[in-house]
């Protein structure tokens, strides 16, 4: 697999210091402070229960599946009703691989992982486990990785530092040989007898080693953008000390979608607990099918109702439809519905509809948003606030059917 590395001795310096600068240039603008889930460790399986992350470049191509679940226990309430309570604690599994085009059609390079994370308001702390995962042209076989981090929030800013100790194995290595000896025999002439000789070669051997990484990182983010800098340093028995360093960029196109960018090199064990981590320069983008509130960039994606449109059917029915952007839930209610929600079905590109019986009339309606504040439905005349909050006011003609 083809490595890009950073020669100049500073780089990954370097790369902090540009992350900084950015970050702090923000950090004075009204900081908010992330919750947990934002915080423990960038974990893409705190938006939902699964997520997955697919990057390519013209050689090669990386994709990482993560899920996990936040730890916590069950209490009964005063009425005796089982409650789940969520701590602190999360436990995120991870499946990883590199492949370049030699070696897409096969199962080489697959790193399993786990990460235990806990988050408070301002840090997270995690620790890790993993096996196996990509490696380079010449680099050894991971048997075993354990690795320790933690995250702090200053602002806007999320500063990282994690340390990795990986338990390599090089096989059929020239520069630890293993020493084989054995015996020959040779006849000896006619009535003499043979002789026994002892022979020893020099033969490639497996060897065994420790590489440690250490690396720090910092992101800054600012509504749906989120630029990050990660730089290490990488030590082992055998090779020479690494410097390295990356540069990315986010863009939250959607609530499930995240399109990103790298631009520089990680090595292996610097992938092993990052599902948004990246080997090479690459373009990519992460899905998360079911996502959920409390993720990193949950606070730029606002809910919002773009579109009203109604349509009167016979027996006064009316269809209400109403095209939304971020939301996962909507409702209506109005004085034809008593003033009780009516959850709205989703539909598709972001339309949400549902038919009502409504007589033809003036009628006031209010719609509500992620279980959000009542609020008129856009493109309606602004009527008396109702029982919720503000309201629009609707006319319903009746059918010419």
């Amino acid at each position: 697999m083809r490595r890009v590395l950073f020669p100049a001795p500073g780089a990954a310096a370097l790369a902090l210091a540009l992350g900084f600068a950015m970050s702090t240039a923000r950090a004075e603008e009204s900081p908010v402070a992330p919750s947990p889930l934002a915080l423990a460790s960038r974990s893409l399986a705190a938006r939902g229960p699964v997520a997955l992350s697919v990057a390519a470049e013209p050689s090669a191509l990386h994709w990482a599946f993560e899920t996990g679940l936040p730890l916590g226990m069950s209490r009964r309430d005063a009425a005796g009703r089982t409650q789940r309570v969520v701590g602190p604690w999360r436990l995120d599994a991870f499946v990883n691989a590199s492949h370049d085009r030699e070696d897409a059609a096969n199962g080489s390079g697959l790193g399993y992982s786990l990460r235990l994370e806990r988050a408070t308001e301002r840090s997270a702390h995690w620790l890790g486990l993993s096996r196996g995962g990509a490696r380079a042209a010449g680099e050894p076989e991971a048997r075993l990785r354990l690795a320790a981090g933690r995250v702090q929030a200053l602002g806007r800013v999320q500063a990282e530092i994690s340390w990795i100790s990986s338990s390599v194995l090089f096989r059929n290595d020239p520069r630890w040989p293993r020493l084989r000896t054995f015996q020959y025999f040779t006849p000896g002439d006619t009535g003499l007898p043979g002789t026994y000789h002892d022979s020893t070669i020099a033969e490639p051997g497996d060897h065994s080693t420790t590489w440690s990484t250490a690396q720090g990182a910092l992101r800054w983010q600012l509504g749906r953008l989120a630029v990050a800098s990660v730089g290490g340093l990488s030590l082992g028995d055998g090779v020479r000390s690494r410097r390295w360093a990356q540069g990315s960029v986010e863009w939250q196109l959607s609530r499930r979608v995240l399109l990103l960018a790298s631009l520089g090199e990680r090595p292996a064990p610097s992938l092993a607990f990052n599902t948004d981590a990246h080997p090479r320069t690459m373009l990519g983008v992460q899905v998360a099918p079911w996502s959920r509130h409390g993720w990193a960039m949950s606070g730029s994606l606002r809910p919002r109702a773009t579109a009203w449109r109604t349509q009167v059917l016979k027996s006064d029915r009316l269809v209400v439809r109403v095209h939304c952007r971020d939301v996962s839930s909507a409702e209506i209610a109005g004085d034809f519905t008593d003033w009780k929600p009516v959850p709205l079905l989703r539909l598709h590109a972001g339309w949400w509809y549902e038919t009502l019986r409504v007589p033809p009339g003036v009628h006031r309606v209010q719609l509500r948003l992620d279980g959000g504040a009542w609020q008129a439905p856009p493109g309606l005349p602004r009527a008396d606030d109702g029982p919720g909050g503000p309201s629009g006011t609707l006319v319903v003609v009746a059918s010419a059917d």
